[in-house]
Parts: C-alpha cells; structure tokens; sequence
C-alpha cells in the first residue's frame, strides 16, 4: 500500500506528492474542491497548510484524502522535475537511461492484392513457428 511522505502544496490547487515507493506525483486536488467538507479548502490559506499525518495528506479541520486516491489519481512527475531520481543524469549530464515506448504498426500490404507480410502474416493457426505448409502433388 502507498503511503505518503512528504507534500508540497503548488499553485492551482495542486499538491506534489512523494510516496513511500519513491515516486513523486502530482495530485489535482480542484475536482474535490466543489465536494462535501472539501469546499473548506476553497480558501487558498487552508489549502495551503497541507501536512502528512497517518501515512496520507491532512489539513486542519481533520480533513484528509486517502492515499490510494492521492496515488491513483495523481499523475507522474517528469524524470527532470525529480532530483530524486538515481538513474537520471550520468556524470556527463545525460541520460543514464532510456525509455523505449512501443507502438503498434499498421500491417503493411505486399504486392499481391491482400496478402500481408512480416512475422505473422497470413499463416494458419494450426502450424507451428518456423514450420512451412505442405505442398500438395499435382500428380
């Protein structure tokens, strides 16, 4: 379970978060604002007296957010923004690593009218990888 270590209240109502998993996320708090006893928070001087207290984010007036909603609702901050971050920066200044995102690729189309190519193109379910269909005779 995620638990919150340090809070940092930013402009906009947002509140920069750090968890005990040593990630640190942004949390919008502007949706709850129009909600039951969050509408005390409303006022910029109660918002911003922001601690952590029982694992989580309190202010005064024992209000609080759970920190399963403070994690699943936040969102990432950028390596950049997070000094934390060990495998950041190498001692040249770059990127000591890298983040590779896969996308899914349309099929391209071979010469022949519908038929793909590529790995998995067009092969029936029934042979195995690396197996060539069998050819009958014309006898």
């Amino acid at each position: 379970m995620e638990a919150v270590t340090q809070v940092r209240v930013r402009d906009n109502y947002l509140l920069e978060i750090e968890f005990n998993t040593g990630e640190t996320r942004v949390f919008d708090a502007r949706p709850y604002l129009e909600k039951g006893v969050f509408t005390r928070l409303k006022d910029p001087a109660i918002f911003r007296q922001a601690y952590v207290a029982y694992d989580t984010v309190c202010w005064p007036g024992n209000l609080d957010i759970a920190p399963e909603t403070l994690y699943d609702r936040s969102q990432p901050t950028p390596p950049a923004a997070n000094p934390q971050c060990p495998a950041q920066h190498s001692a040249r200044g770059r990127a000591s690593h890298r983040v590779v995102l896969w996308e899914r690729r349309p099929r391209r189309e071979s010469p022949v009218a519908g038929a793909a190519f590529g790995p998995r193109a067009g092969l029936p379910q029934s042979f195995p990888v690396g197996a060539a269909p069998r050819r009958e005779s014309r006898a």
